[in-house]
């Protein structure tokens, strides 16, 4: 009778609702009304006036619901990020790095059928081919190629063939050499940087990345070194290079018996 405070057993004096009727309580939220109301806060409070921002919240969102099998709340997302670039992100053709954000995500998705993804890679190289600078534009375009040899995909189990087009990836690749030789700056590390994607695509057993391309571009590099200055960017540059030739030749020594050994002829 001295205790202060109701008993363990006297349920009437408890304060607020018990764990259960809480929990019943609670209504249930489906996800995709979540990503409706994010597409709706998206749209009407950041797209006009951070639409840099956008893009990245719009991707980000399209990433998720591409992971949750939701095809057509990706797809949403993802024309969304599109709108914001093309209608109202200042300078559009300036701004490589929004472009690259959607690049980088689409290599990712995996859940897009045919038709879409064709629609969202067209579209995303399409501004590649379309931004001002050379040296972005060199850059933005190589990135276009990992589209159409995305290797999220390939590592997967139901990896769809029909989104592999080796045609089309020495395409981009060779698009982006040609603006990397018209670069006013930078021209020889991104004559670099191509090499590297040549590389990266012929480990994998592209059909369209043969030898005779590694051959030409390790030529053409040695050709612009002897131009480059002695200075610390031009040391940067030669030990990228450096580097990249050290990684062939590794390769070299490691396969000797394969017909690739023949890659070292301009070493």
């Amino acid at each position: 009778s001295s205790r202060v405070g109701p008993s363990s057993s006297d349920s009437s004096s408890r304060v607020g609702p018990s764990s259960s009727s809480s929990s019943a309580s609670l209504p249930s939220v489906r996800p995709e009304q979540i990503f409706v109301f994010i597409h709706q806060v998206l749209v009407s409070a950041y797209t006009g006036w951070y639409p840099s921002s956008a893009i990245g919240l719009f991707v980000r969102c399209a990433s998720l619901a591409d992971k949750l099998r939701m095809e057509e709340v990706a797809y949403e997302f993802m024309a969304q990020a599109f709108i914001a670039y093309e209608e109202y992100l200042e300078d559009p053709q300036g701004k490589p790095r929004e472009i690259s954000l959607i690049i980088g995500a689409l290599e990712s998705f995996r859940g897009f059928s045919d038709g879409n993804w064709n629609t969202l890679v067209q579209r995303a190289s399409q501004h590649a081919a379309k931004l001002r600078r050379k040296e972005d534009k060199a850059t933005v375009i190589a990135d276009c190629a990992h589209l159409y040899w995305p290797s999220a995909l390939l590592a997967a189990p139901n990896c769809q063939e029909s989104r592999r087009n080796d045609k089309k990836l020495l395409k981009c690749l060779q698009r982006a050499l040609k603006a990397a030789n018209e670069c006013i700056n930078d021209q020889v590390e991104k004559f670099v940087m191509i090499l590297n994607k040549y590389l990266f695509f012929f480990e994998r057993r592209c059909p369209t990345i043969g030898v005779k391309y590694l051959q030409g571009l390790i030529c053409l590099i040695e050709d612009h070194l002897k131009q480059l200055d002695d200075d610390q960017n031009g040391k940067r540059v030669r030990a990228y290079y450096a580097n990249t030739i050290k990684y062939i030749k590794s390769k070299v020594l490691a396969m000797c018996e394969s017909p690739h050994k023949h890659v070292s002829m301009c070493l």
